[in-house]
């Protein structure tokens, strides 16, 4: 009933309601093969909900929430940018699947209220630092860690000590 529940949850049009399911999609234990059809539809709602006119709100939430109870067998997670950022570093260079995750964290990074949750909160800034180091061609890694700190001196600084603590 699990996968089932997750295959009928990616069907639907994507809606807030089913974002532990999305979360769940996105995890090795559900998918181990990124390439799936129930994480790359999974993005795709994602991506649709981040995207959205009037989502801003949405971004707060999807950044800020910690969305249901962890069931047995579907992930460790409850947060959605850890999800985004441990499927990130198991996607291949160059796939729809980096590709997709890295536009819906790009959105989610917009609003000023998400930056620091995403850089620090949720280790944003080392682990797309880290994948940059792995891919340094990837543009959408610089736009996104940009996007995280550009304009926001405190947390520049912050990320600073952190790398000298």
């Amino acid at each position: 009933a699990g996968r089932e529940a997750l295959r009928a949850a990616v069907a639907e049009e994507a809606s807030m309601d089913n974002m532990r399911a999305y979360i769940d999609c996105l995890g090795d234990d559900v998918s181990p093969d990124t390439g799936g059809d129930l994480p790359s539809r999974a993005l795709r709602c994602l991506f649709a909900l981040s995207e959205s006119s009037g989502s801003r709100a949405e971004r707060l939430a999807m950044v800020g929430g910690e969305f249901g109870p962890l069931v047995e067998g579907t992930g460790g997670t409850r947060a959605l940018v850890p999800a985004l950022l441990s499927f990130l570093g198991r996607c291949p260079r160059d796939s729809s699947e980096q590709y997709l995750t890295l536009l819906v964290l790009n959105n989610l990074s917009i609003p000023a209220a998400n930056k620091r949750a995403i850089a620090i909160g949720h280790g944003g800034a080392a682990s797309l630092g880290r994948l940059l180091c792995r891919d340094p061609g990837c543009h959408l890694l610089v736009i996104i860690l940009v996007n995280l700190t550009f304009g926001d001196r405190s947390l520049n600084l912050d990320l600073v000590r952190r790398r000298e603590g």
